[in-house]
């Protein structure tokens, strides 16, 4: 994850968008690291919970939305970055 983040060269101005956040962990880490504003977003419920747990618990409310939706049908124009996280089983 840090590694991404710092992959993606992210000056204090940008704006990330992880699509599938699952638990927050990488926008949590920008909003923390960079003091970002940083959008997760993700389709399951339970893991908008999760995320929405991190941020709180995390103190980065200010910086870090969390949204519950298809990423497909998604409007991400104002990303300045934006993560995917792939793995393969």
């Amino acid at each position: 994850m840090d590694k991404l983040l710092e992959l993606a060269e992210i000056k204090t101005n940008d704006v990330l968008y992880d699509l599938g956040c699952g638990d927050g962990r990488i926008v949590v880490a920008a909003a923390k690291k960079y003091g970002i504003k940083a959008v997760g977003v993700d389709i399951d419920p339970q893991r908008i919970k999760e995320s929405l747990e991190n941020v709180r618990s995390n103190k980065v409310a200010h910086l870090v939305t969390i949204k519950q939706a298809d990423i497909f049908e998604l409007d991400f124009q104002e990303a300045t970055v934006v993560s995917l996280y792939c793995c393969r089983s």
